[in-house]
């Protein structure tokens, strides 16, 4: 389990940068499949394309997922603004199992990386299978479209291969 750091949560605090409790768009994951794609939040009749290398460089699409591998997602926000929804506003700084960016592209996960500075994860997806065994669990449980490709890289990660 990956724990946001009391230190840094602290130090957030006290600049006003913590968003644990913010009161911006945070989705169960779950709730955006419908007919084997995502789908848009605000209209399910749209397939979903979020991230930085498929939609928006400057807006990740963030994920993590918790110690029952629910997996909740949102558009990763300004630190320091108002209601920005970052990793500790996923689980209201619950400990995690994984966390990260989504790429998704017309309503598939095309890639899933393990880049979360609140939770310190960078580099998880290749050294700790049970870090992308949580992500494909949290993944299958709502049974989330995931690219070809995609599902066999973090299959091997997650040592299933």
């Amino acid at each position: 389990m990956f724990k946001y750091d009391r230190i840094k949560e602290a130090s957030r605090k006290a600049k006003g940068e913590d968003h644990c409790s913010s009161a911006g768009r945070v989705y169960e994951l779950g709730t955006l499949v419908k007919d084997g794609l995502l789908r848009d939040p605000d209209d399910h009749m749209v397939s979903l394309t979020a991230g930085r290398s498929v939609s928006n460089p400057e807006v990740a699409f963030i994920y993590a997922v918790n110690e029952n591998f629910a997996i909740h997602v949102a558009l990763d926000g300004v630190r320091g603004t108002p209601d920005a929804v970052k990793h500790e506003t996923l689980f209201n700084n619950a400990d995690v199992r994984a966390a990260g960016e989504l790429e998704v592209e017309s309503g598939v996960i095309v890639k899933v990386d393990d880049i979360s500075g609140t939770y310190g994860t960078p580099g998880r997806i290749q050294t700790d299978p049970l870090f992308a065994d949580a992500v494909l669990t949290a993944l299958d449980g709502i049974h989330a479209p995931i690219e070809r490709n995609e599902r066999q890289r973090l299959e091997r990660r997650a040592g299933r291969l």
